[in-house]
């Protein structure tokens, strides 16, 4: 049974109707933005699949595009501490959906993932948390252009062939 919409207003969009159970709490907000607590994943046509829109439901002017590392970086590889999974609720890894942040400068050929801080989602328990890895493969800017022509290809033809 679905609940009431929520009328979210975004800079971006404008104002969007989600279902109100649909609110993801990060109970820390993410970094650079600790007042920030309620978000929603929102999907666009105008970058789907590949990209979502982690939208502030409390402020219409913060939104991250957000994304699948493992579409564009495959040997991607976290492991959560026992704390955290906890904190999630996450009883297995299944339950868990990752996330990384996308940043796109004037440049949109020089786009980077942030794979050193990926936001590691409960969708079920609506709980996310960002989670800061200490493993130095992993840096806060990952060129993603050159990883994503291949998964845009593959995904293009897989539509063609639908």
């Amino acid at each position: 049974m679905s609940s009431q919409p929520l009328l979210v207003q975004t800079h971006l969009f404008g104002p969007v109707a989600v279902d109100a159970e649909s609110v993801i709490e990060i109970r820390e907000g993410l970094l650079g933005f600790s007042h920030l607590r309620r978000y929603v994943l929102l999907e666009r046509p105008e970058s789907a699949p590949l990209f979502k829109w982690l939208q502030a439901v409390d402020d219409p002017y913060i939104a991250f595009m957000v994304m699948d590392p493992f579409v564009a970086f495959p040997e991607y590889d976290l492991s959560l501490s026992d704390d955290d999974a906890d904190s999630l609720r996450l009883s297995a890894a299944d339950d868990a959906t990752v996330l990384t942040l996308v940043t796109i400068p004037e440049n949109p050929r020089e786009m980077t993932a942030n794979l050193q801080a990926p936001l590691v989602a409960n969708l079920r328990a609506r709980l996310a948390k960002q989670i800061v890895l200490r493993d130095a493969t992993f840096k806060t800017k990952h060129l993603l252009i050159e990883r994503l022509l291949p998964a845009a290809k593959a995904s293009s033809s897989r539509s063609a062939m639908a």
